[in-house]
């Protein structure tokens, strides 16, 4: 049932875009945590998980001033996203763009949000976590942060 809602949803936001690969435009609405956005299209309001990053959970280190760096970033403000899609655990995903940067990739730059690993080459979100890891950026200024996917499993059992 819930794969229907979401394939749905994901076929109302791609009735949006028109024609294959164009963008949708929005306003984002809310910041539920550090990767992910709530984006209002005309009528309709959309979660869309940040394209090829995860940001610490909200109970986690780093979890609300990751939440709080996105709500910089994008609260309020026009998106656009892109490359939308269904992605792990069923969620919409995709790129979003807001007042001119992209929210992944800065989440990534600042420490605080980890690069989903890609199949090589090397992405560019790879190289800016290997930039603010060198840095001690963010989460990377801990001896060993927990990844998301780490501590969920640890946490929500």
């Amino acid at each position: 049932m819930r794969a229907k809602i979401v394939a749905g949803v994901l076929g109302v936001a791609l009735a949006f875009s028109g024609p294959a690969g164009a963008q949708l435009v929005g306003v984002v609405i809310g910041v539920p945590d550090g990767d992910t956005l709530e984006v209002r299209i005309d009528e309709h309001v959309l979660n869309i998980h940040l394209k090829q990053i995860d940001a610490p959970e909200v109970g986690q280190p780093y979890g609300k001033r990751a939440r709080e760096s996105l709500a910089e970033l994008c609260e309020s403000k026009t998106v656009t996203l892109d490359e939308l899609g269904i992605g792990r655990h069923r969620r919409i995903v995709g790129e979003a763009e807001c007042a001119g940067v992209d929210a992944g990739e800065e989440q990534v730059r600042r420490g605080l949000a980890w690069a989903l690993e890609q199949r090589s080459p090397p992405s560019a979100l790879q190289a800016l976590q290997a930039q603010a890891r060198a840095e001690h950026r963010g989460l990377w200024s801990e001896a060993a942060p927990v990844p998301p996917w780490e501590w969920s499993a640890i946490f929500t059992q």
